[in-house]
């Protein structure tokens, strides 16, 4: 299943479970899922753990983010919350494995157990794999690393509001630069990059 192009600015929350997210919940059952070119910029909140503002997180099977961006507050009430992915896992037997590439998070990322600007967490399992590639994360959204559980920000990196803003052209074609009204107010994202298809 793809999804391409969507928008999520409504809350997202979880009532004494897991698994929050601005686009989807958590992949499982061998589902190969790829969002693209897509937006959330609504609260996400899982009572419980694994939030992110465009998927909550996979357990099984293959997910694929590309060129989406998140803007809304992630948090969970123990922990795993990332920018863009909360976790990746599996259960028994099955495999994971898991994409993320252009995209970026200037959401708020609530201070819990295994926060990371894009990903939460990364479960130390040799049935599952992941990638990152060209990921980018708000140096102040309250997250220490770009991978919350492995102290890292290989391919997930740090930059302050200045940089972030300069970054259409690094995050690909997908992307633009926001553009500002007669009033010289931004239009969509407060100077920060938007995707091409919100200019038509």
């Amino acid at each position: 299943m793809t999804i391409t192009s969507c928008q999520n600015i409504g809350e997202a929350k979880t009532i004494l479970n897991d698994w929050a997210g601005g686009i989807t919940g958590y992949i499982a059952d061998n589902t190969t899922i790829k969002i693209q070119k897509s937006i959330n910029s609504g609260a996400i909140y899982a009572e419980q753990s694994c939030s992110g503002g465009i998927s909550a997180g996979i357990m099984s099977g293959e997910l694929y983010v590309e060129d989406c961006y998140n803007i809304g507050n992630i948090n969970a009430g123990v922990g795993c919350v990332g920018g863009i992915v909360g976790n990746i896992d599996n259960t028994g037997e099955a495999t994971s494995y898991l994409k993320i590439e252009n995209c970026y998070n200037r959401g708020n990322i609530g201070n819990v157990n295994n926060h990371g600007g894009i990903l939460g967490i990364v479960n130390n399992k040799t049935t599952l794999s992941y990638e990152l590639k060209n990921n980018y994360w708000l140096s102040n959204c309250g997250a220490e690393y770009g991978i919350g559980n492995l102290n890292n920000d290989k391919d997930a990196i740090k930059k302050d509001a200045t940089d972030l803003q300069k970054l259409a052209d690094t995050l690909g074609d997908a992307f633009t630069n926001d553009i500002q009204d007669e009033n010289k107010k931004w239009k969509y994202n407060e100077g920060y990059p938007i995707l091409e298809w919100q200019l038509n």
